[in-house]
């Protein structure tokens, strides 16, 4: 596994990405850093063909950080948008994502590569906007069938989340889009809505990886997941078993 790239290597950049700074106080913070600090060696590794940067740990600092380093060690970095095999806003009205503007502002998102050809894929799908959940897959190092199961969850959560606002709007668009403009809370409420969004908030995250999995990869201990997992782990601890210990701490593994 670990052949074609040098531990030293791989030790050094552990050393340098724990050397940038993040808001620690962020219990967030501290248990989301690990797992990207070995996601990124499982790039410079070849486990992983693309880590991606700024997708939910969004701490500026660590986010500059990690693509200065990555453009040290002369890896491929492409700063573009998030991209998404099914829109975002699938199963919501056309008018939701025009006054969505939490959404519209957010910040760009950095893709990190080793492989010059890897890289040029990345490029045209973000100079597209278009990528399929194959190609996701193919590219984050993760299961298809964990990514087509994210999806179906984002499909439920705005299936839920139309459902409230119809509820609460007794289906009136105008009053419908005051709620979201004005970010009203909302809970759910007829049965229909607490099934969405009890399928659409399930998580359960396959160790020391970022990979929330799907019902089929949470039940077989030799699942695709379980499997990178288990890559994943065997690699933290080639290179410092402290980064497996730092992830066990906050994952409870």
């Amino acid at each position: 596994m670990l052949k074609s790239v040098g531990k030293p290597r791989l030790r050094n950049a552990l050393k340098k990405l724990r050397r940038i700074p993040f808001n620690r106080e962020d219990p967030y913070n501290l248990a989301t850093a690990p797992v990207e600090m070995l996601e990124f060696l499982a790039m410079i590794s070849g486990l992983k063909p693309v880590v991606l940067i700024g997708r939910g740990f969004d701490d500026q600092n660590w986010i500059r950080g990690v693509q200065d380093l990555a453009e040290d060690m002369h890896l491929h970095v492409i700063e573009g948008p998030k991209w998404e095999a099914i829109p975002e806003y699938s199963g919501l009205p056309n008018w939701f994502a025009l006054i969505d503007q939490k959404k519209l502002s957010e910040n760009s998102v950095v893709y990190i590569s080793k492989s010059k050809s890897i890289s040029k894929c990345v490029r045209r799908i973000v100079d597209a906007r278009s990528i399929t959940i194959e190609e996701e897959s193919a590219i984050l190092g993760y299961p298809t069938c964990c990514v087509k199961d994210h999806y179906y969850k984002a499909e439920r959560m705005n299936r839920g989340f139309n459902l409230m606002l119809e509820r609460l709007s007794s289906g009136d668009k105008s009053e419908m889009m005051r709620l979201v403009r004005e970010d009203v809370p909302m809970s759910p409420e007829t049965d229909e809505e607490i099934e969405c969004m009890r399928e659409a908030t399930r998580t359960v995250v396959a160790p020391y990886t970022s990979i929330v999995m799907c019902p089929s990869c949470e039940d077989d201990q030799d699942s695709p997941a379980r499997i990178v997992s288990k890559n994943y782990k065997i690699l933290a601890d080639s290179i410092d078993p402290r980064l497996a210990l730092d992830i066990n701490l906050h994952q409870k593994v």
